[in-house]
């Protein structure tokens, strides 16, 4: 019998912050579709950077997680858990976790 390792890996996405009040970064070729599976909690990591590719801290922020399906309508609104503890490391991660 042959034994198969897995490893369960973090998938971070990456958010662009506009901070500045302009607009940033736009990169649609580069967007990736987020995929939720049915019967398990899905948690969907991710990480804010500002215009500088910098982490920003957002310990004073409340994101918000919101999906929409391809008509537009919201199906889905969740407030995120900001793992963000003032380190270099963890600077800028939230997830939400979608059941």
């Amino acid at each position: 019998m042959q034994l198969v390792p897995r490893y369960l890996v973090n998938n971070t996405t990456i958010v662009v912050a506009n901070m500045a009040g302009f607009i940033t970064e736009y990169r649609p070729v580069y967007s990736k579709q987020l995929q939720v599976y049915k019967g398990i909690d899905n948690v969907l990591e991710f990480r804010t950077y500002n215009a500088d590719q910098r982490p920003i801290d957002i310990t004073s922020y409340t994101p918000k997680f919101v999906a929409f399906d391809e008509t537009g309508q919201m199906i889905l609104e969740k407030d995120c858990t900001i793992l963000d503890d003032g380190s270099t490391v963890a600077r800028g991660k939230f997830n939400v976790t979608i059941t």
